[in-house]
């Protein structure tokens, strides 16, 4: 599983349609085997959902994501978790165990 997570600071990024960095993790039995952040550049959205599919990623955990640009991410092949907030490390972790929630990183806000 490849697995990205929008960060700002050392937080999951609370809207994923303008994050500037992106934590990629490769995933094997849930272990990470590698990671690298790369710049996400344009806003733009149907280039953001673009490469994303073209990065090979599986999973988007994110904050919050626009409605339009879910539906792009979406149909680009990507399932994404959203309304998560935290530390990454600890975000990360959680996704990796195979986890699908946890109260202690939903945006409370939006719940």
């Amino acid at each position: 599983m490849r697995l990205a997570v929008p960060v700002w600071r050392d937080e999951v990024s609370p809207v994923f349609d303008v994050a500037g960095k992106l934590l990629i993790i490769d995933v094997r039995a849930g272990r990470e085997i590698a990671r690298r952040v790369i710049p996400l550049g344009t806003p733009n959205g149907p280039e953001r959902a673009d490469r994303l599919a073209a990065m090979g990623i599986d999973v988007l955990v994110c904050g919050v994501i626009t409605r339009p640009l879910e539906t792009m991410v979406t149909a680009a092949g990507v399932r994404v978790v959203s309304l998560v907030c935290g530390p990454v490390e600890q975000v990360a972790r959680l996704i990796m165990s195979g986890a699908r929630r946890d109260g202690r990183f939903v945006r409370a806000d939006m719940a």
